[in-house]
């Protein structure tokens, strides 16, 4: 997020549209698997996360439009 401050949040691939409150990366990999995420405002119809500032995720209406962080090979 310091890498672009002109972003108030970035879509990072969480959903839990599958199992609510389930969260899952976009490839189908369990996101606890790696780390303990917690996604605050979670509800019904917020089925995707972006990440915040402060490293926080938050729910949100995967309709709602933003700017990506994708993985990229090396």
């Amino acid at each position: 997020m310091r890498t672009f401050p002109q972003f108030p949040f970035l879509w990072v691939g969480l959903t839990d549209a599958e199992q609510e409150g389930q969260w899952l990366w976009w490839d189908g990999t369990d996101v606890q698997h790696y780390t303990l995420v917690m996604v605050e405002w979670d509800a019904d119809h917020r089925d995707c996360a972006d990440l915040r500032e402060n490293g926080s995720f938050f729910a949100a209406d995967c309709d709602d439009y933003g700017p990506w962080v994708c993985k990229r090979e090396s």
